[in-house]
């Protein structure tokens, strides 16, 4: 998470926006993870998928979705995600 955040405060100001999904199994572990996300001093959205959420369990990493809704990047390595991140930003 933290290398999210540093993306996210790099970028916002060039109009991407990074955003934290939280796959949550069990709702009532919000306040954890916001007590989490605070203590850590993460600034960037972070918002709850509460759905079916074994669709996601096996989709570790991260996506890169741009202005159009496609997903230009999906993976885990951090120099490529940055990439496809300063890739939108241009």
């Amino acid at each position: 998470m933290p290398h999210f955040e540093q993306m996210y405060r790099a970028l916002k100001d060039r109009g991407i926006t990074v955003i934290a999904v939280d796959v949550v199994k069990d709702p009532a572990e919000k306040p954890r993870v916001m007590r989490n996300v605070a203590f850590n001093g993460i600034t960037m959205p972070i918002v709850f998928d509460a759905g079916p959420w074994e669709k996601f369990v096996e989709k570790t990493g991260l996506s890169v979705v741009d202005a159009n809704r496609r997903i230009v990047f999906d993976g885990h390595d951090l120099r490529e995600i940055k990439a496809a991140l300063e890739g939108l930003a241009r």
